[in-house]
């Protein structure tokens, strides 16, 4: 099933339209909740535009079209391809409602709406949604997945944890690793001068009186 939904701009996490279903207002989602929100905030127009994110036992997938980025939260079990047919055709339906509502201005009206839930109406639409595309085993997502032709593997798979930056420590110990080595190439090649300023510290002096002697002889017996 989606647990909850968010419809958001994307160059400013503004909020559109949450719609939520009436078992994710347990305590055990708020969590999710706040992750979902703190991610879109994460997000511009430069970010993948399809991504699945792995947090817990749940998936959050997003999908930006224009200035808008469409986000569900699925269980694991459910299916990727059907999250996705699900945030497609969210997405289809909410651009058809601001359409109608402004017409050929839409786009204009998304990207200077400053009021957060603005299209609160559009709720009712989602929760429809989501109804239809609840039971991953019923006869209409059966037909929907096997008409849909649509290649989920491609799409990037990252880590909750990482997305909203509580990897902190991983970045600095990559940074850490790449300093040391950096300083590693640098002590070798430090090395090397130094014994190359040894070996000729310690074998110049041998090597310049051969040269001596053998310049002598050269001059007493060939000269």
């Amino acid at each position: 099933m989606v647990c909850f939904t968010y419809v958001a701009r994307v160059t400013d996490g503004l909020m559109l339209v949450a719609s939520m279903d009436s078992a994710s207002t347990s305590r055990n989602l708020e969590q999710h909740k706040q992750d979902g929100k703190q991610l879109i905030r994460q997000l511009n127009t430069t970010s993948p535009h399809q991504c699945t994110i792995e947090s817990g036992e749940y998936w959050f997938h997003y999908i930006i079209e224009g200035l808008v980025v469409y986000l569900a939260l699925t269980a694991k079990s459910y299916p990727k391809r059907l999250a996705y047919l699900y945030l497609t055709d969210l997405k289809s339906k909410f651009q058809r409602h601001v359409q109608l509502e402004h017409g050929d201005r839409w786009e204009s009206f998304l990207n200077t709406i400053d009021r957060p839930y603005a299209f609160i109406k559009f709720d009712k639409e989602i929760q429809r949604l989501r109804r239809e595309y609840g039971d991953p085993n019923s006869r209409q997502s059966m037909s929907k997945l096997n008409s849909d032709l649509q290649e989920v593997q491609s799409i990037m798979k990252k880590n909750i944890q990482d997305v909203l930056g509580r990897g902190e420590r991983l970045a600095q110990a990559a940074e850490t690793s790449s300093n040391l080595v950096h300083e590693s190439k640098r002590f070798s090649k430090g090395a090397r001068r130094l014994n190359l300023m040894h070996f000729y510290k310690t074998y110049g002096p041998i090597a310049a009186l051969v040269l001596v002697v053998l310049g002598l002889l050269y001059f007493r017996f060939f000269m």
